[in-house]
């Protein structure tokens, strides 16, 4: 799969919530370059639960 698909497709999964899609796609990838584990970081961060400051 082309490269820059697969880092459009990791984050579209994981906008829906689909974390899972997310990692099985980013596992397809050959070779995982700074874009691609960027996209999967950055997507998982944005997933957590937020944590309240007090």
């Amino acid at each position: 799969m082309n490269a820059e698909f697969c880092i459009v497709l990791i984050g579209m999964y994981a906008k829906c919530g689909f974390l899972n899609g997310a990692e099985q796609v980013f596992e397809l990838l050959q070779e995982k370059n700074v874009m691609a584990w960027t996209a999967l970081s950055v997507d998982q961060h944005n997933m957590a639960p937020a944590k309240k400051l007090t």
